[in-house]
């Protein structure tokens, strides 16, 4: 099957990337510069950018999330030629709700689709297209948190069709998501001896993209993860759903259990060795993908590209 996006970017949701929140220099110069590199390296082979990001946990002003402002800021310093249209996932959505909504960004180009909670909204890198609500079902559009609003985002490219596989620009999957903010004392949410094994295994599910490693993100606690504070969960569940698709009924685990989307017939999201996944989905390689944690919070600038069948 062909893939739906060409190229996938993970940069972190780190205000510190955004410039007010700068001095002279970045807080965290190698983060920045590596998350602009990757953002530029895809967009320039992938104009067409679909951006999701998290709701703020704690929305303190009526700006929109940060997640979206760091988008939008590293594909403006890219100063590449693009489209951008961004999705926005409560912070707080279900494993159930963020398959859903991973699954309709592979049919959603440039046409409408019904999404649980979250949000399509037109955007480029200049605006500020979205607003937050509350903290848990902030659909991050007009309309609130009830909204299911989809519409296409303009920046210098033009629309795209409505058929995935149709001839068009290849689109490029831009996903803003932090880790545990947890890791030290330091860190936002003190520490948590909990918090480094919960990272390792988000860190090696990227690094693993290649050998099936993705549908692991599938199986992160929700709960755990509100726990320690890790901001990027239900973006990193989004992406690896759209990554894959269902399974289908000649399709099996290892151990032989159908399965779609890392779920069993119980709904439960049991942990799989690597490239054990639906095995169904666009094969991707890991062009980059680089963690650190320089202020307690895990940081990871990732790069995936589709490979060609």
């Amino acid at each position: 099957m062909s893939a739906s996006f060409a190229q996938v970017v993970v940069v972190p949701a780190a205000p510190l990337l955004l410039p007010e929140y700068q001095g002279r220099t970045p807080a965290a110069p190698e983060v920045y510069a590596g998350a602009l590199a990757a953002v530029r390296a895809a967009v320039s082979v992938a104009p067409e950018v679909v951006a999701v990001h998290a709701t703020d946990r704690e929305p303190r002003s009526t700006r929109p999330p940060v997640g979206l402002r760091v988008a939008d800021h590293l594909l403006a310093e890219s100063h590449a030629d693009f489209d951008v249209e961004h999705v926005a996932v409560p912070w707080d959505a279900s494993v159930e709700e963020c398959i859903e909504l991973g699954r309709s960004l592979t049919l959603a180009r440039g046409g409408n689709v019904s999404l649980p909670r979250g949000s399509f909204a037109p955007g480029d890198a200049a605006s500020n297209a979205l607003a937050p609500g509350d903290g848990a079902n902030n659909a991050c559009a007009p309309g609130g948190a009830a909204s299911n609003a989809f519409a296409p985002g303009y920046g210098s490219k033009g629309t795209s069709s409505s058929d995935p596989d149709s001839v068009g620009p290849a689109r490029t999957l831009l996903v803003v998501a932090d880790g545990s903010a947890r890791r030290t004392e330091k860190a936002p949410g003190h520490f948590d001896e909990r918090s480094a094994a919960m990272d390792d295994a988000i860190v090696g599910a990227l690094r693993e993209a290649g050998s099936g490693g993705l549908d692991r993100l599938l199986d992160l606690d929700p709960d755990l993860c509100a726990d320690l504070l890790v901001a990027g969960r239900a973006p990193l569940q989004v992406m690896a759903a759209a990554l894959s698709r269902p399974a289908t009924p000649g399709d099996a685990d290892a151990d032989g259990e159908k399965r779609a989307y890392g779920t069993g017939d119980g709904g439960s999201h049991a942990p799989r060795g690597p490239g054990q996944g639906t095995g169904c989905g666009p094969a991707y390689e890991v062009v980059d993908c680089e963690a650190s944690d320089p202020f307690g919070v895990l940081y990871v600038v990732a790069h995936l590209a589709a490979v060609s069948p």
